[in-house]
């Protein structure tokens, strides 16, 4: 009985390890993709409107939070995340940062419950010409797995 319960520890904490080592991986990646990656390709990266009001149905959030994710539409969803994805471009602008070369260093993370669903707030560390920088990803899990919510510099 021991060892049984043991074993099923090891598991559960093996797959939230890999669960968080695979938005560390994905995140990552989706940042040394940023000088040729195209804004659809970025948005078909990141979690889809069609998830974020399923999981808004599905979760135990407050009425009024469902009654903001609900009616989005496709085109304030896309403007949303084409504000963030620009704003975000903008302000690593001053770094002149060449994306395919930066190196990673570091990634932090604080799960936490935001409006009622499971997130994964995360700092990813990199390199670039020895200088270190720092980005932060914010994520939603599905239940599968966390899909990336916005990046900020």
């Amino acid at each position: 009985m021991k060892y049984t319960t043991v074993i099923l520890f090891l598991l559960l904490v093996t797959s939230c390890t890999n669960k968080e080592l695979e938005i560390q991986k994905r995140s990552f990646n989706l940042l040394k993709s940023l000088d040729s990656l195209q804004f659809d390709d970025f948005l078909n990266s990141c979690f889809s409107l069609e998830n974020y009001k399923a999981l808004a149905v599905k979760s135990n959030i407050a009425q009024k939070y469902k009654d903001e994710i609900l009616p989005l539409t496709n085109e304030e969803w896309k403007f949303y995340r084409q504000k963030d994805y620009e704003n975000f471009l903008d302000r690593t602008e001053e770094f002149q940062i060449i994306w395919k070369h930066i190196k990673f260093e570091e990634f932090h993370y604080v799960k936490n419950i935001s409006f009622g669903m499971k997130c994964l707030d995360g700092t990813i560390f990199f390199t670039y010409k020895n200088e270190l920088y720092e980005a932060r990803v914010y994520t939603i899990d599905d239940g599968n797995q966390y899909q990336i919510f916005s990046f900020k510099m």
